[in-house]
C-alpha cells in the first residue's frame, strides 16, 4: 500500500498554518500521518498545536516543537527523521502556506499506483504546482520529467 505521511514546517504564521492543516483535514484520501514541526514560533503556535493534536482526525498527528528556529531546512530535517520512523511509503512535504487541493494526495497515490502497475521506475519525488494570484508560479518550477507518461 502507498501510505503517505505529511511533514509541515511552520514559523510564526499561525493563521496560515491553521488554513494549511484544514486543507489536510479535507483530503479525499487522508494521509496516514501529519507531522508538524514548529520552528520555535512565538505567536501562539505551540499552544494551538497542543490543542490541535488532541482533536479527532482521520490521520495520526505528531507535533515537534523545536527549542530554536532551525530554518526551513532544519525543520524539514527534523520532520523527515520522524517520518522515516513511521510505517509510510511516501513523505509529502509542505510549508505552512501551502494549501493542497482536496484531491491532491489521491492524485499522488493514483500516479504512484499507475507507475507500479506499468512496471515503471517509481519517481524519487513528485512536485505539485504553486499557484500565486491565479497563475503557476514559475519560480518554484524546475525541470519536469514524466516518469510514467500519464501526466
Amino acid at each position: 500500500m502507498n501510505e503517505i505521511g505529511c511533514v509541515i514546517v511552520t514559523y510564526n504564521r499561525l493563521k496560515k498554518l491553521q488554513k494549511a492543516l484544514e486543507a489536510y483535514q479535507k483530503q479525499t484520501d487522508s494521509p496516514s500521518y501529519v507531522i508538524v514541526v514548529n520552528n520555535c514560533s512565538t505567536d501562539g503556535t505551540k499552544q494551538f498545536l497542543g490543542e490541535w493534536a488532541q482533536q479527532i482526525s482521520p490521520f495520526v498527528k505528531k507535533v515537534i516543537n523545536l527549542d530554536k528556529n532551525e530554518g526551513g531546512s532544519g525543520g524539514f530535517y527534523e520532520g523527515f527523521k520522524c517520518a522515516l520512523e513511521l510505517d509510510i511509503s511516501w513523505i509529502f512535504i509542505g510549508d505552512d502556506d501551502a494549501y493542497p487541493e482536496p484531491d491532491c494526495l489521491l492524485k499522488f497515490k493514483q500516479y504512484i499506483c499507475a507507475c507500479e502497475s506499468k512496471g515503471a521506475d517509481l519517481p524519487a519525488g513528485l512536485c505539485g504546482k504553486v499557484v500565486t494570484a491565479g497563475k503557476i508560479d514559475r519560480w518554484h518550477r524546475r525541470i519536469l520529467k514524466r516518469f510514467c507518461g500519464i501526466l
